[in-house]
């Protein structure tokens, strides 16, 4: 950031501007020659997808049948 003369308060103001969450979100952030903001976000802040979203609410729905299922079996 000292080459590109960019101060950690100007990163977090540009990540802002870019609609980018929290500092602590990112787990590496670069600032491109052409003055683009390279970034990579830790597991914990990546957006999830609704193909995600909907292959974990199958799987739940498979488990709750199935546990549904054995508490019939054992009355």
């Amino acid at each position: 950031m000292k080459k590109m003369r960019l101060t950690e308060a100007q990163l977090k103001m540009r990540l802002r501007q870019e609609g980018f969450g929290q500092i602590k979100d990112f787990k590496e952030v670069s600032l491109e020659p052409n003055g683009q903001i390279g970034y990579e976000l830790y597991d914990e802040a990546k957006p999830v997808t609704v193909q995600q979203v909907r292959f974990l609410l199958n799987e739940l729905k498979a488990e709750l049948i199935q546990a549904n299922r054995r508490d019939i079996d054992e009355t």
